[in-house]
């Protein structure tokens, strides 16, 4: 399923598989970037992938979503 999703302020619809989100959250500030990954890690189903730019590292943690990185040196995270 591909469709247009505003990471701001639009909500993951139901529990998503992967979630390819690369090179866009180094545009966002702190806690702006805290916010839409708390969001997408939400949106994944237990053992989920969320799919980062290199430059992009999530917290351990995200408001009780434990992410765990999957494939090295990729920043590929499976949904704990």
């Amino acid at each position: 399923m591909f469709f247009q999703h505003n990471l701001v302020s639009d909500q993951p619809p139901g529990e998503m598989q992967v979630i390819f989100c690369r090179n866009v959250l180094i545009y966002f500030g702190g806690e702006l970037r805290r916010r839409v990954l708390t969001k997408l890690a939400g949106g994944l189903c237990r053992g989920g992938f969320l799919c980062l730019g290199h430059s992009e590292q999530p917290p351990a943690t995200l408001d009780g979503v434990v992410l765990r990185e999957h494939v090295a040196p990729e920043r590929i995270y499976r949904k704990g």
